[in-house]
């Protein structure tokens, strides 16, 4: 009995190490950014740090943070962001048990996701401002590619591959599929369109100028993610069940702009 215990204990250990190892890890910084763990004072954010699940990351203007995830699920944090991962579950072999919580605040943020994603979509969840993102199975793709701003009330999302569906404060929930976009207005009014539509719909005022030039920003990353996808690969086992996501350049709104730049983490 003394010795089914102590093995179930060795295994419960264990189990939890691998849960434990689950981070985020930053892959790329451009400009500043800061982190702050529970109650611990903020710190300047380097690149190889291990973000760990109740994190808080912040980034300055003109700046920007790649994160990768075990499950090969990538991040980009855009500027004056600030952004929260919730909770995040992973053990490598199960990935459809896994979890993904996140919370943008505020700013943007462009997420593909990975193993999770494709296996089990329901387990993602992405807070964004007021309204929440959520993933939805998407057929012959086995990852979502989505952007999102969050300018205090307004929030835009645009979906470049997969599906996503956006819950508002109301309960009420749009579906948008690849290349569609939405904008939920802070009186709870909802446009929807393709880009261009998305783009004269709300690029005429100041707010909507800046949530256009903050998704075009995002769109210029894809090589920055391209590089996080080859980081990962060296990471992590290559016989896991789906394999690293292949990005492509897909612009949402207005001009995307350059992916090049930051420095990516070494895999020691």
């Amino acid at each position: 009995m003394r010795r089914l215990i102590r093995l179930l204990f060795a295994c419960s250990v264990l189990g939890y190490a691998a849960l434990a190892s689950a981070q985020a890890l930053v892959t790329e910084i451009r400009g500043t950014a800061f982190i702050r763990v529970g109650t611990a004072p903020e710190e300047a954010l380097v690149v190889g740090r291990k973000i760990p699940p109740g994190a808080l990351l912040r980034t300055s203007s003109d700046s920007m943070v790649v994160l990768g995830f075990p499950d090969r699920q990538i991040c980009v944090i855009g500027e004056s962001s600030t952004f929260r991962i919730v909770d995040y579950r992973f053990e490598a072999g199960q990935p459809e048990n896994g979890q993904v919580s996140l919370n943008l605040i505020n700013g943007s943020l462009r997420i593909a996701l990975g193993e999770i994603g494709a296996l089990n979509p329901g387990a993602i969840q992405v807070q964004i401002g007021v309204a929440t993102l959520g993933m939805l199975p998407s057929g012959d793709s086995n990852r979502t590619d989505a952007s999102v701003v969050v300018l205090g009330g307004p929030v835009s999302v645009t979906v470049q591959e997969g599906r996503a569906v956006v819950i508002s404060p109301s309960g009420q929930t749009q579906q948008l599929d690849a290349g569609q976009g939405l904008y939920l207005g802070p009186d709870g009014s909802v446009r929807r369109g393709n880009a261009g539509q998305l783009a004269s719909l709300i690029g005429q005022g100041a707010e909507g100028k800046e949530i256009l030039k903050q998704l075009a920003s995002l769109q210029g990353t894809t090589e920055l993610m391209q590089r996080t996808v080859i980081t990962l690969a060296s990471l992590l086992p290559t016989e896991d069940i789906v394999s690293a996501p292949v990005l492509g350049t897909v612009t949402t709104a207005g001009t995307a702009g350059s992916g090049g730049g930051g420095n990516i983490a070494s895999p020691n």
